[in-house]
């Protein structure tokens, strides 16, 4: 495997995340419009860099590659994949606050649990 093949580039990471999104607004609108499935797509994205930041270990030891545990600083990694995010959707959504809010309380929280080394709850489902 190489760094090319990492989940988090644009050719592979985040289709299941995406097309579930993606189902999810087909299915209340039919007709999409371009800048909501561009927002879907930088949402996605970050949520697979937070999906990575959390499997971190894991998916080392399974020796999957990730944008995340090939970088030399995944913190900053996964905070940069959530500016990208962030900017986006404050620039080409009507009313984002709440959203990112959420979004940045999930990915603090996912800090948190990484970084003090507590158990994951998937540990115990």
């Amino acid at each position: 495997k190489s760094v090319n093949d990492a989940q988090g580039l644009k050719d592979t990471v985040p289709y299941k995340i995406r097309n579930g999104f993606l189902l999810d607004m087909y299915i209340m609108v039919n007709d999409l419009p371009e800048e909501l499935v561009r927002a879907m797509d930088v949402t996605a994205e970050f949520f697979a860099f937070l999906d990575d930041f959390y499997d971190y270990d894991e998916d080392l030891a399974r020796g999957k590659v990730t944008v995340i545990n090939q970088s030399p600083k995944p913190k900053e990694e996964l905070a940069r994949k959530y500016e990208a995010c962030a900017a986006y959707l404050l620039a080409n959504s009507p009313n984002p606050d709440a959203y990112l809010k959420g979004l940045k309380n999930l990915m603090e929280n996912v800090l948190f649990t990484r970084e003090q080394k507590l158990n994951k709850l998937s540990l115990f489902i």
